[in-house]
C-alpha cells in the first residue's frame, strides 16, 4: 500500500468480514411471500404450480420436467410428467441424482476446510432420488407480457455429480433481479444413473442407457420452449450457459436448436466430441 503498510486475509478472516456484512445488511428488509390462492399460480404444460416471491422475484422450484426414473422408467429416455390435477407447490427444490458425498462434500467431516466450504458454496444437504428431472424457474415477471431473455444454467461436475441447486451460487434470484432476465437451472441423470451402457446386457430396452443425460438436457429444453413464455420469458430467445461438465453437454445439445446462445468455461472435450458421454459430439459436418 500507498504507506507501506501490508494486510493479508486468511479464510478465517474472510467469515468473519461475510458475517459482519450480513448483519450490517439486515436494516435492509427482505419479505419473503409463500403465494397462496391464485397469486403466484402459472399453468404449465403438465399442470398448474404454485410458487414464491421475494423482493419482486418469483421462483419455482423443483418443478418436473420428465416422469419419474426410477421402476420402469430406470435406464431409459425420459416420458413426459403426467399431468396433474389442482395446484403443485413448487416452493422447494427438488431431488438430485443419486450420487454419494459427490455434491455435498462436507458430509460427515466437520473439520474446518470443510465446514467452511460448507458455509460458503455449499446448500444444506440435498435430498437424493431418481425422481431428479426436476428444474427451477426464477423470473421478474409472471402473467404479463413480458419477453424477457432466457439464461439455463448446466452445472459442473463432469457427469458424475453435483446439482442445479446444491452450490448457493446456482440461486438464480440475484441474476434475474440484476439482469431483468429469466433463469433456469436443472437436474439430471448422472454417473450410472445416466450413463451405464447396458445395451448388450440388456438388449434393445437399454439400447440408449449409456447416454441418458444428453436426453434428459434436451428434455429440460423442450420444457422451456414449451412454457417459458408463461413465466414472462422469450422461447425465442434463450441462452444456454455453464461449467466444467456444462461445456461437453453443450456440443451434443447444439443440434437440437432449442437454445440461441452458448456460453461456458473451465471444461473441455476432445477432438470430435470425445471425452463426452456415448461419444456424442458434434463435427465439422454437421454444418452448425
Amino acid at each position: 500500500m500507498a504507506n507501506g503498510t501490508t494486510f493479508s486475509l486468511n479464510r478465517r478472516d474472510i467469515l468473519r468480514s461475510i458475517g459482519a456484512l450480513s448483519a450490517a445488511g439486515t436494516a435492509r428488509t427482505q419479505v419473503l411471500i409463500a403465494a397462496g390462492g391464485t397469486k403466484g399460480v402459472v399453468e404449465t404444460t403438465a399442470g398448474k404450480i404454485r410458487g414464491a416471491t421475494r423482493n419482486g422475484i418469483h421462483s419455482f422450484r423443483g418443478v418436473p420436467y420428465g416422469a419419474p426414473t426410477w421402476g420402469a422408467g430406470r435406464f431409459v429416455p425420459a416420458a413426459k410428467p403426467s399431468p396433474w390435477a389442482g395446484v403443485r407447490t413448487s416452493l422447494a427444490f427438488g431431488p438430485i441424482c443419486p450420487q454419494g458425498n459427490f455434491g455435498n462434500p462436507a458430509q460427515g467431516d466437520n473439520t474446518s476446510r470443510t465446514d467452511e466450504d460448507q458455509f460458503l458454496l455449499y446448500r444444506i444437504t440435498e435430498r437424493q432420488a431418481e425422481d431428479c428431472l426436476r428444474l427451477n424457474v426464477w423470473t421478474p415477471e409472471i402473467h404479463g407480457n413480458g419477453k424477457r431473455p432466457v439464461m439455463v444454467w448446466l452445472h459442473g461436475g463432469g457427469f458424475t455429480g453435483h446439482s442445479g441447486s446444491g452450490l448457493l451460487a446456482c440461486d438464480g434470484h440475484n441474476l434475474a433481479q440484476r439482469g431483468d432476465v429469466v433463469v433456469v437451472t436443472r437436474n439430471h441423470r448422472l454417473n450410472i444413473v445416466g450413463y451405464l451402457n447396458l445395451a448388450e446386457a440388456g438388449g434393445e430396452k437399454y439400447a440408449s442407457s449409456g447416454n441418458l443425460g444428453m436426453p434428459d438436457i434436451v428434455a429440460m429444453l423442450e420444457w422451456v420452449r414449451d412454457n417459458i413464455g408463461r413465466f414472462g420469458g422469450d422461447p425465442g430467445n434463450v441462452t444456454v450457459f455453464g461449467q466444467s461438465g456444462a461445456e461437453g453437454s453443450l456440443s451434443p445439445c447444439g443440434g437440437t436448436k432449442r437454445f440461441n446462445t452458448a456460453c461456458s468455461g473451465n471444461g473441455r472435450i476432445g477432438e470430435g466430441g470425445r471425452g463426452v458421454p456415448g461419444g456424442a459430439g458434434l463435427d465439422e459436418s454437421d454444418g452448425r
